[in-house]
């Protein structure tokens, strides 16, 4: 891929990957200077010819050992870069479901299933209406002649006002309304004053398909497109619980005995083809990017404790050509009392869980909007300082832990050239897709007491692959 630098018009918004990380060592983390970074992201016009690899030196495996004062850094990893000559940087948004989307999941995960709109306050009958206006009527008689209760009688009787309202036109029957793939206004069945612009249908058996793309409180106004969000789940898979000890990556090529997995004849390889034909079908630009055997069984207070209901957790992420995008749990920015009012921003996360009955769960937050290539082929820092920046930084950042333990450390695995979503100056829901490090692992600590405890394997640290930056993936930048 041939380099060029006609398109740098607006890439004085590159101030979001120059941000520092606060720490003592800041010197090998510059302050935001955009000059700096225009012109080291600006290629030289020239074909680049080689691949990656070779341009920046990168070994095919990284070895670091350290040691100091109880802490440990032990980095046996894996060097994993695109196969290409080039790398860019491109602008992003924050993205919602379409309908053509919508119907794509709908047809995929539904079909002909029959599915209806959740009850909520609203479809109560003329005898729950009846029940429900002698409660509020015998409210009102308690504080009648307490002036201390003044505002509670208002609140009860406007809403023994709206009781009545409803009564006229309530149904004897409860008959539920069928639910169409179709986005509209729906109202959260558990609080009448929160509401969605999306899809909400369940077969009242335990499927439901639920989607959203804005969201807002009545009484505040409306809300922001930001962080829409799409759930699918069956009968006795509500959601995942993301830490449990008992989960253990696996690889597509494993073979798993039966016997140690019961009730899971599936095997890796298996679930991760079922994922892929889903993916193809829906046409979205994912890959898989880990898979994982996940018990549901004790997840939730009705479910049976110490019993095996084992599937497989299937981590994606997305693609943007041949360019992988970090998968991150979690956000950036600062949310508020209540995340669509607040600046925080979803990573985009696809996550399914799969069993022999095929996909059980499925769930898809804050999705991306690929919108311009700002910067074609980046100039990238050569792999020996970025090394040099990660054995220096990954002291800064994780050995004040050490302190209040016997023993701290990090292994390192893997080390991946890959795009990350930062965000813009200014914006909460603008950003840039830009080349960074990822340095995958765990964190183990051992105490004095003989307790162990250990991390998930995830993004230990983040370099900036330009300018060689430590990106805080919280702050977003």
């Amino acid at each position: 891929m041939k380099r060029f630098t006609a398109i740098l018009l607006s890439i004085f918004t590159l101030f979001a990957l120059t941000a520092c990380q606060p720490t003592p060592e800041a010197a090998v983390v510059m302050q935001k200077d955009t000059d700096r970074m225009v012109e080291q992201a600006t290629g030289d016009g020239e074909s680049a010819a080689l691949p990656l690899r070779e341009q920046l030196a990168a070994p095919d495996m990284m070895n670091v050992t350290a040691e100091e004062d109880g802490f440990t850094i032990l980095a046996h990893a894996s060097v994993i870069l695109p196969e290409t000559d080039a790398i860019p940087v491109i602008t992003v948004k924050a993205g919602s479901f379409s309908q053509e989307l919508t119907n794509r999941l709908w047809d995929l995960l539904i079909g002909d299933k029959a599915m209806y709109k959740p009850r909520t306050e609203d479809d109560r009958t003329k005898a729950e209406l009846e029940q429900a206006i002698i409660n509020i009527q015998n409210d009102i008689e308690r504080i009648q002649h307490n002036e201390y209760y003044e505002e509670n009688k208002a609140l009860r009787e406007a809403e023994l006002e709206h009781l009545r309202k409803l009564y006229g036109a309530a149904p004897d029957i409860y008959e539920p309304a069928a639910a169409t793939p179709e986005i509209e206004q729906y109202v959260d069945s558990s609080n009448p004053s929160r509401r969605f612009i999306g899809v909400d249908a369940t077969d009242n058996a335990g499927t439901i398909f639920r989607l959203s793309n804005e969201a807002w409180y009545e009484a505040l106004g409306k809300g922001r497109k930001q962080n829409s969000n799409f759930v699918y789940c069956t009968p006795g898979y509500n959601g995942i619980v993301y830490g449990k000890s008992s989960t253990i990556e696996v690889n597509e090529s494993d073979a798993l005995e039966s016997a140690a997995h019961p009730g899971l004849p599936m095997q890796p390889k298996q679930a991760a083809e079922t994922v892929r034909h889903f993916l193809s079908s829906l046409n979205v630009p994912m890959r898989i990017e880990r898979i994982e055997l996940y018990d549901n069984a004790a997840t939730y207070g009705d479910a049976a404790q110490n019993t095996a209901e084992l599937c497989y957790l299937v981590t994606c992420q997305r693609m943007v050509e041949q360019y992988s995008c970090a998968s991150i749990f979690g956000y950036s920015g600062t949310p508020g009392s209540d995340s669509e009012f607040g600046s925080a921003w979803i990573y985009e996360r696809l996550v399914f869980l799969v069993n022999d009955e095929g996909i059980v769960y499925a769930e898809w937050a804050s999705p991306l909007e690929i919108c311009d290539i700002r910067v074609y082929s980046c100039n990238l820092l050569p792999f020996s300082e970025i090394q040099q920046i990660f054995e220096k930084m990954v002291r800064v950042i994780w050995q004040y832990q050490a302190k209040d333990c016997l023993s701290l450390t990090c292994n390192i695995t893997e080390a991946r050239l890959e795009l990350m979503r930062v965000l813009e100056q200014g914006s909460a829901d603008n950003g840039l897709l830009i080349p960074v490090w990822n340095f995958y692992g765990t964190r183990q600590r051992s105490f004095a007491s003989g307790n162990t405890d250990e991390t998930l394997h995830g993004i230990m640290l983040t370099i900036n692959a330009i300018d060689g930056s430590i990106i805080d993936r919280a702050l977003g930048y």
